[in-house]
């Protein structure tokens, strides 16, 4: 697919200031045409962009201020696009089906031909279905988006649609506007190994996961 250039940001063409938007129509637009966009989801706020717009996804880097090394995640809008992504054995698929769409994050093994640079490790790709219904309404629509947390890189997340526009004008083209978000960064666990590994605590309690997994313990 040829690469749409963005007409909205700084980050990818131009000079235009970060807007504030209110619908999911304009939200779309903009990410289908190569722009950034912040988005409110069920932890978080986060800045996002097409995962088939590799400009854009380069954006996303500058604009956090984040080294390479540090992978950024894709969310999707249900298991039908995880499985584009990723290699989600049976054991995984129970385990999304409980506690997807939340506040868990898998990573896994790439599925063949997914080659766009989230930095990080090459072969793996961290996977979310967020619980967020204007979320999950532009991700049937725009299909994956990669994301990571909408703050420079060391910093504690920003909570609302007016502090992203200010830090990131210029560099995020849109915000949609979903209030104060004081929720918690999902919890990620590591499923390409013998057993599960857990990489960051959050609201999905380790337990939980084990016991979905079939394991008992361990981290």
């Amino acid at each position: 697919m040829k690469q749409r250039v963005s007409r909205y940001g700084r980050g990818m063409s131009g000079s235009t200031r970060s807007r504030r938007v209110t619908t999911i129509d304009e939200v779309v637009e903009v990410l289908d045409g190569g722009g950034c966009a912040g988005l409110p989801t069920d932890t978080v706020y986060g800045i996002a962009a097409r995962i088939d717009r590799p400009a854009a996804v380069r954006a996303l880097f500058g604009a956090k201020g984040r080294e390479r090394a540090k992978a950024m995640a894709v969310l999707v809008a249900d298991l039908d696009q995880a499985v584009t992504l990723g290699v989600l054995d049976d054991a995984a698929r129970r385990l999304l089906d409980r506690h997807w769409p939340g506040p868990l994050t898998v990573v896994v093994q790439r599925a063949p031909g997914v080659e766009v640079d989230l930095g990080g490790e090459v072969t793996s790709i961290g996977i979310r279905c967020p619980a967020h219904s204007d979320l999950l309404k532009i991700l049937r629509r725009t299909g994956p988006l990669v994301t990571s947390s909408a703050n420079r890189s060391g910093d504690d997340p920003l909570r609302d649609a007016a502090a992203i526009r200010r830090t990131f004008d210029g560099f995020v083209d849109v915000v949609l506007d979903g209030g104060a978000v004081e929720g918690r960064p999902s919890t990620v666990v590591d499923l390409r190994g013998d057993r599960p590994s857990l990489l960051r605590e959050g609201p999905v309690k380790w337990r939980a996961v084990t016991s979905a997994l079939g394991y008992a313990g361990g981290r």
